[in-house]
């Protein structure tokens, strides 16, 4: 068994993993977000 520090990559070269299809909504980040200014722009009335 490698030990922890084999299994992680150099500094600096961190990548995204590939689709998933196991996963579809796994990068919601812009869609919340945006959810959440129309909902908070109703709510407050700005």
């Amino acid at each position: 068994m490698l030990g922890v520090q084999a299994q992680k990559p150099p500094p600096g070269q961190w990548t995204t993993p590939p689709f998933d299809p196991r996963f579809p909504n796994q990068n919601q980040t812009r869609n919340c977000y945006q959810n959440f200014l129309g909902t908070l722009q109703t709510t407050t009335g700005v």
